[in-house]
């Protein structure tokens, strides 16, 4: 079990990620795509988000992020489930220091 740790510090943010891949023979193969953990900082707190065919269960450590529509934002719950997307979406980082949890399932493990 090797789990990648990558380190971005750059104009947008300092944070670590985390990111781990069962190996086709583990249990979790057939279920789980990869289990991803993010902490740090972002200057740039609003991020777009493209249409995607995943599913991921988010969890938020601390403050969650927020989703952002028209002229407001409105708080994520702390653990949700992220499905298909068909139209492109912004979020936006809680001030200072955030992070999540994902776990990206594959169609067979959703």
């Amino acid at each position: 079990m090797e789990i990648r740790q990558i380190q971005v510090d750059s104009p947008l943010g300092r944070w670590t990620r985390h990111e781990w891949s069962p190996g086709p023979a583990e249990p979790l193969a057939a279920a789980v795509e990869r289990i991803v953990h993010c902490d740090g900082v972002s200057l740039h707190p609003r991020e777009r988000v493209f249409p995607d065919t995943s599913l991921e269960l988010v969890v938020h450590v601390g403050e969650p992020h927020r989703l952002v529509s028209g002229s407001g934002a409105s708080p994520l719950p702390a653990a949700c489930l992220s499905t298909i997307q068909a139209l492109p979406a912004t979020i936006e980082a809680p001030p200072g220091r955030a992070g999540a949890l994902g776990i990206r399932l594959r169609p067979g493990g959703a």
